[in-house]
């Protein structure tokens, strides 16, 4: 059976107590949808972060989720959001390109938790909207 990481992703969120919406479908100014992973709702401290957990990450993967980003961020309505794209490390590293194409468009990354021992990756708690 196929795992998704965006499934274990979301396990892990859980267990942080963050709380998303889970598989938005976001029409961009191309009038094509687009979907992501989680939506980390606005709020005072945070603007609207989508977030996407691709189980491959590689160059055909930054061109889809990129594109996809361009494409919803140039609606007015969604000029001040962020992407979030959550890396699965735990079996290979993640792949260098990807790693600087992701960072050279100001995305930011952040490779999975230590699935083992429980430690957090890079905070989940930081998506909250608080």
């Amino acid at each position: 059976m196929l795992s998704y990481f965006a499934d274990d992703v979301a396990l892990k969120l859980d267990s942080c107590h963050v709380f998303y919406t889970p598989n938005v479908g976001i029409r961009g100014v191309s009038s094509y949808e687009h979907s992501f992973d989680f939506l980390f709702q606005r709020s005072a401290n945070h603007p609207t972060r989508f977030c996407q957990a691709p189980n491959r990450f590689d160059k055909d993967a930054v061109k889809d989720i990129m594109f996809g980003w361009d494409d919803t961020k140039k609606d007015p309505k969604r000029r001040d959001s962020r992407l979030i794209v959550i890396g699965d490390d735990r079996q290979t590293p993640l792949q260098r390109g990807a790693l600087t194409a992701f960072r050279n468009y100001g995305v930011p990354l952040s490779p999975t938790p230590n699935w083992k021992s429980g430690l957090p990756w890079n905070s989940p708690r930081s998506f909250r909207a608080i």
